[in-house]
């Protein structure tokens, strides 16, 4: 050993130095396979969150139609007893419930618009400024709806 050439020869500094290298590559194959693990934890977690936000709006689906169902017998029933105020009521909820769905289906919105008419019709019985209510179009369109609500919104329409 030369003076002021350190206190290891030329072969340990040679193998300390395979040895810094080997643990080097060592380290960054590691970390390459945490970045691959976290990389696969973040996907399942995606798919995850679209699985659970899908099977939610089917669940609030099925709840709309539901709600939308029994809004338009009790709509029926409240005309044919000639409750017009809960009947006016009962169309301003189911439209208000319509409304929520009308960015995914555009043909709500015309059933929405009708019921808003015919909730005014209703309001009109009420104060008397009307006298009758427009039944058989209002019978074709409660069918026409009950059977979009059918066809849109049911669990089984999958």
């Amino acid at each position: 050993m030369l003076p002021g050439n350190g206190w290891l020869n030329d072969w340990w500094r040679d193998a300390l130095s395979v040895f810094g290298v080997t643990l080097t590559i060592g380290g960054l194959l590691l970390a390459i396979w945490q970045i691959r693990r976290a990389v696969n934890a973040a996907e399942a977690a995606k798919l995850a969150a679209e699985n659970a936000l899908f099977e939610s709006r089917k669940s609030f689906l099925r709840f709309v139609s539901a709600l939308a169902h029994r809004f338009v017998n009790e709509i029926n029933v409240h005309i044919e007893n000639s409750t017009w105020q809960v009947a006016s009521v009962r169309m301003d909820d189911l439209a208000s419930q319509l409304m929520q769905l009308t960015h995914t289906e555009q043909e709500l919105h015309e059933a929405v618009r009708q019921l808003r008419h015919y909730s005014t019709a209703c309001k009109g019985l009420t104060s008397g400024t009307r006298k009758r209510f427009p039944l058989k179009k209002r019978l074709s369109f409660s069918q026409g709806l009950q059977d979009k609500i059918e066809k849109k919104l049911s669990p089984l329409s999958e």
